[in-house]
Parts: C-alpha cells; structure tokens; sequence
C-alpha cells in the first residue's frame, strides 16, 4: 500500500489561500483556508483537484459548497459526503456550519489517507470522519442524515446505484451538486428501464435551485431529492 506523500513546503501560502476565498466572496476563515492550503499540498503529489491555484479552487470548489449552503438554506445535522475525493463538499460544510457531524465516504485507499491527514491538521476529529468504502457496502447509515453527492456519477448510474443499494427509497434527503447538464441527466433517469418507479418519483419531484459561481466559472443546479 502507498503511503500518502507530502513535499515540505508544498502549497500556497496561508494568506494567499485567504484572499483568494474574498476573491471568491466566500467569508476568508483561517480553517477555510487552511483546508485549501492543505489540498493544494496535498495535489502536488497525489490528485485531489484539477484546480492548480488557490483562486481557481476557491472560485470553482469553495465557492460552490458555500453558495449551495446558501441554496438550501442550512445542511442537516449530519452530512454524508459521498465519493469525497479531496474533502469536497463535506470538509466545508463542517467549517462553514460549526454545528453539524460530516462522514466522509471515500472509497480509494489514497484519497482516505489523505482525508484523514486533513481532519486532523484542521482539528475536525470531534465532528468529522472519514470511511474507506462504498455507500452502498455500508450497513450502518445515519437515518436523518443528508446524503450529498458531488460530481461522483452522472445521473442515470447514480439513480441506478440507489435502485440497486436502496429499492425502498429509504435515504431521507439526497443533495446532488449539478452542472447545466442537469435537465438531460434528469431526463436520462426518466428514461431508464433498471431505476425502480420510486426513485424516479423523487428524482420527477427533486426541488432544483440555480446558482451561478463567482466570476463568469459557470452555472450550477442544487438537486435536493
């Protein structure tokens, strides 16, 4: 197993990585960019993010969770952050929204051990966790959490997967973070034979809200299901 390799001096600076969140209109909290700074080190080694700057993670990532907060209004008391990858979008929500618990489900080994780095350097052990799985292989799931889901599958093969791991439809809330192509995603689930008639009933009932992120970095549909 590889280990999770770091190089000294990896990564913007704090106060670079602050800047670029007021540049982004995202509120330039130390933990907020201290989390940045960590994925940017982080990214030098091992792919987290194809953002290479602390401006282009903060305008197309930060921004992002911060504006779909605002969407919805206020995430659950507990958060599922499905295929988290590098923390996003459940590392920050938990520094944005002081008050709720976060899982971070991540299934590859590296991405685990760098989530877990990153929990721990930002102080988060008391509400945040990471598990190296599937969520569909988990067997314990908190039952009033919101389960998030950014950028993990287009929409035809996610409703699938929750056919197939949830026939009973019995996940309370589902966030999905979508691109403009969400109409045919969600066309694509109408028109799938393997999604059970329950599932399409909440994806044919989602509440959709449009966001544009800052600078001109494109448009974005919160999916709440």
């Amino acid at each position: 197993m590889s280990e999770l390799v770091i190089l000294e001096g990896a990564g913007p600076s704090l106060d670079e990585c602050k800047q670029a969140l007021a540049y982004a209109s995202v509120p330039p909290v130390d933990k907020l960019a201290k989390y940045m700074q960590l994925v940017l080190a982080i990214n030098e080694t091992n792919n987290l993010t194809g953002a290479k700057t602390p401006k282009e993670f903060a305008v197309k990532h930060i921004a992002d969770t911060w504006l779909a907060i605002q969407a919805l209004g206020r995430p659950s008391r507990e958060v599922v952050d499905v295929g988290s990858g590098g923390g996003l979008p459940g590392i920050p929500i938990a520094v944005i929204v002081p008050e709720v618990k976060v899982l971070l489900v991540e299934r590859r080994q590296k991405k685990y051990r760098a989530l877990e780095h990153m929990i721990s350097k930002l102080g988060l052990e008391s509400r945040v966790r990471a598990k190296c799985e599937t969520l569909e292989a988990m067997t314990k799931l908190p039952e009033d959490a919101e389960f998030w889901f950014r950028g993990v599958l287009p929409g035809p093969k996610l409703a699938l997967l929750l056919t197939s791991a949830f026939p009973r439809a019995d996940i309370k809330t589902i966030v999905l973070m979508k691109g403009p192509g969400w109409g045919d995603e969600k066309l694509g689930i109408m028109n799938e034979k393997g999604v059970k008639q329950i599932w399409k009933e909440r994806f044919s009932d989602a509440q959709e809200v449009e966001y544009e992120l800052p600078h001109g970095a494109g448009s974005r549909t919160l999916v709440i299901v």
